[in-house]
């Protein structure tokens, strides 16, 4: 069962105050968020008593002339000075404002000069535009949430007249308990109020978890100590405990628990509203390791975004406990999430914490290590992903792409046509190679000795990739290989006939290669080769962080290749992906290991899907099982091969 994600229903949990100036035009449309249910005087008056000595009118007229003179030199220079914009200039900066309410340095720059106004009065003017928008918002839904609470506290009222007095809700006549028939309208009262009192608790929490995270996200020591071994920060429970905790997250698991806290930081390539944008899309509930090996983490957990100042934002996650009794935890979120904060040049600072507790469960020996140093599933691994996809994200638009990085692909909109094919069949490969609910992982044993996970699933109507019986073998392994020697080899198109075992004629060529990353070698390209004597294209996505690194390829027909190339629509291109994951195998010995990625070995795994029959409904056999096997097994030990191992 998949787990639920609730993210992005407390966005407006604060009130907002002068200085708050990024206020998103859809959150008229959204309407207002539980957190805006805290009452709020919209006026608020000053008096105090004596503040001036009145004098009388006899003194007045008979003052001394040249004592006016001063008293009215003084009140002009103590006389503010207050700009008043004409009826042109607020007309082009509101329909400025349409198209962008939050224009950069150089359309502020732009829109002054065509004004006559300096740029700082453009600022100070989208800033209050921003600040009225927000505040009318907030009282229109301040004044329907105080309506509804008045609502429901009369038929709360009504209902329990009912109650108490055991009597007919139509009639008023008396009752007995046996035979009294609550109305449905009173039922889906109680079920509301019961909804009401859980949204309240939510608020309460999530408030606190902000709070935490940020002590969290900026404290050194001690409440972080840096380790000597490994250079990385570890959370000092003892002090943790002091202050910190919200509440008591010590859970009754039959096993017990174990207890993950990291912390990274780093900067990404994106503005600050669309990064914001990105954390309160839908994300996965499933939390995987490249590999069926390591249970999936699942995770039921609230996510709240809280604007601190007007360039830093605050994303919390949190687990709250007892909400839904069906939900089978088995890993909990304590306050975790990140604090995003625009450095005005072009990248936003991340300070990412994770803070999980998890039920233990029994890891292979092979991942033992990565996953209880808390690398599997830290700040680290997720910040690094993040800035991966930050980076793709910007690609998708780009158009000041140099030739000799990206060629092949003429127009933006075959770019972006290729990109989002790539994307697809990545995510497509992940989904297949973790330990989902999804999926019944069987083991069969190769002639080397390695344990083979296979796993078949039935495709009845689903265009994105090829109608019916899909077959999906994984191996994971341990090489004596680093990580970043390992994905070069297996990325390079001149090597490829080293390890593929499909008999191949002539040599590999990439035809088109498209860069989505500062690293070179994050790049979608489209390769021409010959298998059986067909020319056939094959897609390739290879992506490469500090954690990870990733080759994942399909073949793609000549003809569909061709209309992605040039733009159309990429939705109905049937795809099935194979490819490598590879991480490090987890040994720390020294700190900065991961940004060097030149020690130690690798955890590799190489997963292939193929089409055992075009019908849905056939069933298959062991017999089905030997190719893929064979297959597999021949892969690795080609590999093995090539890299001397």
């Amino acid at each position: 069962m998949s787990m639920i994600v609730k993210a992005g229903i407390f966005r407006h949990g604060e009130g907002t105050s002068k200085n708050n100036t990024d206020v998103e035009e859809r959150d008229a449309a959204h309407g207002v968020g539980i957190g805006n249910s805290i009452r709020r005087e919209d006026v608020t008056e000053i008096s105090s008593e004596n503040s001036a000595l009145v004098r009388s009118y006899d003194d007045i007229e008979f003052a001394d002339d040249q004592q006016d003179d001063d008293v009215e030199d003084d009140k002009n220079k103590k006389r503010k000075k207050y700009h008043r914009h004409t009826l042109d200039q607020i007309r082009e900066m509101e329909a400025l404002f349409k198209e962008s309410p939050h224009p950069d340095d150089k359309q502020r720059e732009e829109l002054g000069k065509k004004l006559g106004l300096h740029p700082s009065q453009v600022k100070f003017w989208f800033q209050n535009r921003r600040t009225q928008i927000k505040t009318t918002q907030e009282r229109r839904g301040n004044l329907f949430l105080r309506r509804e609470m008045i609502r429901f506290r009369d038929e709360n009222k009504a209902l329990s007249d009912i109650i108490t007095k055991s009597a007919c809700s139509n009639c008023g006549a008396p009752a007995s308990a046996k035979h009294t028939v609550i109305p449905s309208e009173f039922q889906q009262l109680w079920i509301e109020n019961a909804r009401l009192k859980s949204e309240s608790q939510i608020v309460g929490i999530v408030n606190k978890s902000i709070e935490e995270l940020i002590k969290m996200a900026t404290e050194g020591e001690p409440l972080w100590i840096k380790s000597f071994e490994t250079g990385r920060e570890v959370l000092n429970y003892e002090e943790y405990l002091k202050d910190c905790s919200v509440e008591n997250f010590a859970r009754k698991w039959p096993n017990g628990s174990s207890i993950e806290a990291s912390r990274d930081s780093g900067v990404v390539l994106l503005d600050l509203p669309t990064l914001v944008q990105y954390f309160m899309d839908a994300m996965f509930a499933e939390l995987q390791m490249p590999t069926p090996l390591v249970t999936t983490r699942r995770v039921y957990f609230f996510r709240h975004c809280k604007q601190v100042t007007a360039d830093k934002w605050a994303i919390v996650d949190v687990s709250i406990d007892k909400l839904e009794s069906n939900i089978d935890e088995r890993c909990y979120k304590r306050p975790s999430g990140c604090i995003i904060e625009d450095t005005l040049n072009g990248h936003i600072k991340v300070i990412w914490v994770e803070h999980m507790e998890c039920h233990k469960s029994l890891v292979p020996s092979l991942y033992r290590r990565i996953v209880n140093s808390g690398l599997a599933f830290g700040a680290g691994r997720w910040l690094k992903m993040l800035q991966l996809q930050c980076e793709r994200l910007v690609s998708f638009t780009a158009t000041n792409v140099h030739t000799n990085n990206s060629y092949g692909v003429f127009t933006l909109a075959g770019r972006k046509s290729i990109l989002e094919l790539a994307q697809r069949m990545t995510t497509s490969f992940y989904r297949a190679l973790g330990a989902s609910n999804y999926h019944t992982w069987n083991t069969a044993t190769s002639k080397t000795g390695e344990d083979i996970r296979i796993a078949w699933r039935k495709n009845l109507s689903d265009p994105k990739e090829p109608l019916g019986v899909v077959l999906c073998a994984v191996l994971s392994v341990w090489l004596p290989v680093s990580r970043q020697n390992l994905f070069n080899f297996l990325r390079d198109e001149t090597r490829r006939n080293e390890w593929q075992t499909i008999v191949n004629k002539g040599p590999v060529r990439n035809i088109a290669n498209l860069v989505k990353g500062q690293d070179q070698r994050n790049a979608v390209t489209i390769q021409a080769m010959k298998q059986n004597r067909k020319s056939v294209r094959i897609l390739q996505d290879c992506c490469t962080n500090a954690f990870e690194s990733t080759v994942v390829y399909a073949p793609v027909d000549i003809s569909s290749m061709q209309s992605a190339m040039q733009g159309c629509d990429t939705s109905d291109i049937a795809i099935l992906p194979s490819g490598f994951s590879i991480i490090p195998d987890g040994v720390e010995s020294g700190p900065l290991l991961l940004s060097s990625g030149t020690e130690g070995g690798s955890l590799l795994t190489i997963a292939f899907q193929i089409l055992t029959s075009n019908s849905p409904t056939e069933n298959l056999s062991m017999e089905s099982f030997k190719p893929v096997n064979k297959l597999v097994s021949c892969t690795l030990q080609n590999i093995k091969t090539a890299l001397r191992c």
